[in-house]
């Protein structure tokens, strides 16, 4: 469990291991919704890459051959933080 304090502005920090494993960076925006006793935040997904860092290492290396198939196949679970 991580706690976190509300400051005088009404700013939250998201503690760093869940910004880590969830890849939340500076400037990441959220929907923010009613949740029962408290607030649920929702990262906006965007449908564009933002950086080249987003896509590298989605085709193979140099040399390697990949089939048709393979490279047709969607990519599961691209786009999501």
């Amino acid at each position: 469990m991580q706690i976190t304090r509300l400051s005088s502005r009404g700013q939250l920090v998201i503690p760093k291991v869940f910004r880590d494993a969830h890849g939340w960076a500076e400037n990441t925006e959220f929907v923010v919704k009613e949740s029962g006793t408290g607030l649920l935040l929702e990262p906006v997904v965007s449908d564009k890459s933002k950086s080249l860092s987003d896509i590298v290492g989605m085709l193979p290396k140099p040399g390697r051959k990949l089939s048709l198939t393979a490279l047709c196949a969607p990519v599961t679970g691209y786009g999501k933080d």
